[in-house]
């Protein structure tokens, strides 16, 4: 392990706030800063134009007081008068686990509970380009801004530089992680990440980044895109991405008539998927079992029928579900890795039902080379989405 990330690893582990951060970490940041705020009012202030500029506090707001989750904002800084508390003059959001989406802050700043707010700040580990109305703080600014207030409380003081030295470490730690292009980790690098408690975060970071860089290459080749289902066409492409079973998901789903088809990557699968919709039953989704447990649906798998149905209609996406033959279809770079399962296929069936009909998600998978970077997968991805498209306009060429 290089010795900077060691240095970086023994900071954390020596500081009491990381430790007792460790439950919830957004929280816990959220908690700290209102305490802060609450208890030494001018030196919030003094903090908040020192981090932003130096007339970025709202003119006239003199008493005030911070709550934390108020209207599900993280924190927000509400003008007090006679004991009466305001609309929110200033909100604060703080993304540790996770980097918003630009469409969630600007639907944020449109809440009516913020409409007297002249303050929207972004506390986050990474700089991202961010809508008009907001502001950028990163985790080491504000480790450096706020280790230079004077407290008048030596217990307070001691607190404080410990927060100081533990959000600048963390950040440096996840943007080591940031920086790796590969796309697997080392059984060193999985430890720490597990030890510090950031394996969930750098995960999640990694993929959004991924779907960020992903979106723009589609663009720039010409494809219009979308992020609702409801939105998907033949004439666009829907990119998303997830964290499900402790790992990332990205995907990007097409429609092909009435199914979708799907590129995604999750773990060290590649996959080749498409969900398609039968009458509930009909004869090309078969009912294995009911769960016992209500809240889980009843259990469905593609019939005979089903699969033949894949096969002579997405041949450019699936190879054959006998489990025996060779990968096709695929980028070639990922031939020759381990394929899919025994019996040829892997299948969701979640329930998901749409105007009566009920959805089968069925899927192959190659396994992504451990020397993958993650500027590789995207390529991979932007060539596959390109060779997909063209397949399924020949296909309905056809019909």
């Amino acid at each position: 392990m290089e010795k900077v990330l060691q240095k970086i690893e023994d900071g954390l582990m020596n500081s009491p706030l990381f430790h007792l951060s460790l439950t919830n970490k957004e929280l816990f940041h959220s908690n700290f800063l209102a305490w802060f705020g609450n208890t030494y009012k001018n030196e919030f202030k003094v903090l908040i134009n020192e981090l932003l500029d130096p007339d970025a506090w709202p003119k006239g707001l003199q008493e005030f007081s911070i709550d934390r989750e108020y209207d599900h904002f993280d924190l927000c800084v509400r003008e007090l008068n006679n004991g009466e508390l305001g609309n929110p003059r200033i909100v604060i959001e703080n993304k540790v686990k996770s980097v918003p989406t630009k469409e969630q802050l600007v639907g944020y700043s449109e809440k009516d509970s913020v409409k007297d707010c002249n303050l929207f700040i972004l506390l986050t580990m990474t700089l991202m380009e961010t809508p008009e109305k907001w502001r950028i703080i990163t985790y080491k600014d504000l480790s450096d801004k706020l280790s230079k207030i004077n407290l008048p409380d030596l217990y307070h003081s001691e607190l404080k530089k410990d927060y100081c030295d533990y959000i600048a470490n963390l950040q440096s730690v996840i943007e080591y992680f940031d920086k790796k292009n590969s796309y697997y980790s080392t059984a060193d690098e999985d430890k720490l990440m597990k030890e510090l408690g950031i394996h969930d975060i750098c995960g999640k970071r990694k993929v959004q980044i991924s779907y960020y860089n992903l979106v723009e290459k589609l663009k720039l080749s010409g494809y219009n895109v979308v992020n609702k289902e409801s939105d998907l066409t033949n004439n666009n492409s829907m990119v998303g991405w997830g964290f499900t079973n402790s790992q990332p998901l990205i995907e990007v789903k097409l429609k092909a008539g009435n199914d979708n088809i799907f590129i995604q990557i999750q773990g060290k699968q590649y996959r080749h998927a498409v969900e398609y919709f039968d009458e509930k039953i009909g004869d090309r989704i078969i009912h294995i079992s009911q769960q016992t447990n209500k809240k889980r649906p009843v259990d469905y798998k593609p019939s005979e029928k089903g699969l033949k149905y894949l096969l002579e209609n997405y041949s450019y996406i699936f190879t054959s579900f006998d489990g025996k033959c060779q990968p096709m279809n695929y980028p070639s770079e990922l031939v020759n890795r381990q394929f899919g399962q025994t019996n040829g296929y892997c299948k969701y069936c979640n329930g998901k039902q749409i105007k009566g009909k009920i959805s089968c998600f069925v899927h192959q998978w190659i396994e992504i080379p451990q020397n993958t970077t993650m500027e590789n997968l995207v390529t991979l991805i932007v060539s596959d989405v390109n060779n997909m498209i063209k397949k399924r306009n020949e296909a309905i060429q056809k019909k």
